[in-house]
């Protein structure tokens, strides 16, 4: 709704229902939406919003019993803007989020979990409140150069619990706390035409996890991949992605020191033949 020339009120909903196989049901949940946007000129406007959280989850405690679902409200607040024509979009955002019942490892239950063949079972945590900003460029340089570029920061600690040790503690470490993604094209000419280089890089900072008995920490990392496509025709590309070009050793997830510790895939190529009929 328009409320004035450069304000304006975005009101929304969703309604919900839920089943699990355990008998838990929810019916004609509301989920609430509300957001202004207010024109500071052409290019540029700033907004605010607010919104209800409801979201079921699959994990389940030492009972074989699955946890209610999240439940929270996450408010945002930033500027957006349009360059080049609208070809260029860029953002700033600051956001806190606070959720219940978000599923934590039971480290006072069984490990294995009843059910399954490793990890902990899960519990409902108190209260988690997530506070952070997000950066975002996404759009073309030049008819040629295209990019994409993001960074967020997320801080997410306990504010209630049942166990009073972990107020204000990290509620997951295993999380990065900062998290980058660049990308970028261009669109060759003269006697290179029909010929596309890309990059990008995704990085990360510092994880850990612990249970009291081990402590397993992970450094920062950044993956490289490269990109090359020849437009053969109207129809036809071939392209060929050279993905971790520096086979940087890093692992994806950790979780123990015996076991749940994904390997990030090394080196490898991808060449693929794009054909439109």
């Amino acid at each position: 709704m328009r409320l004035a020339d450069p304000l304006s009120l975005v009101l929304g909903g969703r309604v919900s229902w839920y089943k699990d196989d355990a008998g838990y049901s929810v019916a004609r949940e509301f989920t609430p939406y509300a957001g202004v946007v207010y024109d500071l000129d052409k290019q540029h406007a700033v907004y605010a919003s607010w919104t209800e959280i409801f979201q079921p989850q699959a994990s389940t405690d030492a009972n074989a019993q699955p946890l209610k679902p999240i439940s929270g409200t996450n408010y945002e607040a930033g500027v957006k803007g349009e360059y080049f024509g609208g070809a260029l979009n860029a953002s700033a955002a600051v956001f806190q989020i606070r959720q219940q019942n978000r599923g934590v490892d039971d480290l006072a239950g069984p490990n294995p979990c009843p059910g399954s063949t490793w990890g902990y079972c899960q519990r409902a945590s108190g209260e988690v409140r997530s506070e952070g900003v997000e950066l975002d460029v996404a759009g073309a340089l030049t008819p040629d150069w295209q990019l994409s570029a993001g960074f967020t920061y997320v801080k997410a600690q306990f504010t209630r619990d049942s166990d009073p040790a972990n107020i204000g503690k990290d509620f997951n470490s295993r999380y990065p706390r900062q998290q980058l993604k660049l990308a970028t094209s261009y669109r060759l000419s003269g006697a290179a035409q029909g010929w596309r280089v890309g990059a990008s890089v995704y990085g990360q900072g510092a994880t850990e996890s612990t249970d009291g008995t081990y402590r397993l920490r992970q450094g920062r990392y950044a993956i490289l991949g490269l990109n090359a496509a020849w437009q053969i025709d109207s129809r036809a590309e071939l392209r060929l992605n050279v993905n971790n070009a520096l086979d940087k050793h890093y692992y994806q997830s950790i979780y123990s020191d015996v076991f749940g510790n994904l390997v990030g895939t090394p080196r490898n190529l991808m060449l693929t033949l794009n054909y439109k009929l």
